[in-house]
């Protein structure tokens, strides 16, 4: 029987691990802290996160704490054999064993790889909805056996970690669907002026390698490439072909697009200004130098060392092109991305560029 300080000490710790779960987005730290807590709030050696590998059919433990250490990661727990995890999955209701060894349900793989023997075990599903993720386990409870009131806070704590692989799962189909866009408005892009074919993607190719060289990271470096695939988004709102490739209303058009949008609207300055160049030549707004921002000065240079020409160089024109390209480009690119992007362009494909100072 708990007492009134040891049923609020772990209802406390429930209501901080929700608080973790609105905080964080990091789902191997939730499903770690989630591990923790249930091995502290249960007093056992050991607790385990198991998933449901859906290709295999089996379960694998993602995450585990305590005596069991990193070894029982190689284990996998198949459906079609007896054990205790696998009886809450196929069950969706919780299974204590409290004298596992004498269990027909126990499966003796995980005591034969870790050599540690289970005396008792708590298996409680991870379930939302109508889907099973998986099963939460508390393993060797330290005083005694396990308990109904175990199994309450354990219930509490697999729900938890059902709302945290729910969030993967959404994170996952919203990713994917903004890839498919991503592919769409690039094909539309390319219908738009059908000469441009592959332009999108070795813009972003080359902006990400110049990024980072420079050390460019985090949500920074998402910026500059969701930018790069956006660049050109403008064109959508005109007309020919023609028209398209002429037209320096598309810098702003794009930006006026990717603002109101919350998911890219840091990407709008760098669409809107991607055609400015170093000596203020460029447009729409003539900034001049180091007016426009690092990772805009990168884009622009990307693009027009893409759109320097019509038809790939081969192998051999390549040296002869870049030494061309980067004399032309003085003074209309930073002088330092000019260099780094000299040096880049050799050194991948693999000739020595002779110094350009």
């Amino acid at each position: 029987m708990q007492s009134q300080s040891e049923r609020a000490f772990l209802y406390s710790r429930l209501c901080e691990m929700e608080q973790d779960i609105a905080a964080s987005t990091d789902t191997d730290q939730l499903l770690g802290r989630i591990t923790a807590c249930a091995r502290e709030i249960t007093n056992s050696e050991s607790a385990s996160i198991l998933l449901l590998d859906e290709e295999q059919g089996d379960l694998f433990f993602k995450e585990t704490l305590g005596e069991l250490g990193e070894s029982i990661k190689k284990v996998r727990v198949p459906l079609d054999t007896a054990s205790i995890a696998g009886s809450a999955f196929s069950s969706r209701r919780p299974a204590i064993s409290n004298k596992a060894s004498e269990d027909p349900r126990h499966f003796k793989g995980v005591d034969q790889v870790t050599a540690i023997p289970t005396r008792s075990v708590l298996a409680v599903p991870i379930i939302w909805g109508e889907r099973i993720f998986g099963v939460l386990e508390a393993i060797n409870k330290i005083d005694g056996g396990f308990s109904e009131a175990d199994q309450e806070v354990l219930t509490v704590l697999a729900n938890h970690a059902a709302v945290v692989l729910y969030n993967v799962g959404l994170i996952e189909q919203l990713q994917n669907f903004f890839v498919h866009t991503i592919e769409i408005l690039i094909a539309a892009l390319e219908s738009v002026e059908p000469g441009s074919q592959g332009h999108v993607i070795r813009v972003s190719r080359m902006t990400s390698r110049l990024a980072r060289e420079l050390g460019i990271l985090g949500k920074d470096y998402e910026v500059l490439y969701y930018a790069a695939y956006f660049h050109d988004i403008g064109k959508l709102m005109l007309g020919t072909s023609v028209v398209a490739r002429n037209d320096k209303r598309h810098p702003q058009f794009g930006s006026d697009m990717l603002e109101r949008i919350k998911v890219l609207e840091k990407t709008a300055p760098l669409v809107r200004h991607h055609h400015e160049r170093w000596d203020g030549s460029g447009f729409p707004d003539h900034l001049v130098g180091a007016s426009t921002p690092l990772a805009t000065r990168i884009l622009a240079l990307a693009e027009d060392y893409d759109e320097s020409w019509m038809d790939r160089p081969t192998e051999q024109d390549l040296p002869d092109f870049l030494v061309d390209f980067l004399g032309r480009s003085h003074g209309r690119h930073d002088p330092d991305l000019l260099k780094l992007l000299g040096r880049v362009v050799s050194q991948d494909a693999g000739f020595e560029l002779e110094d350009q100072t």
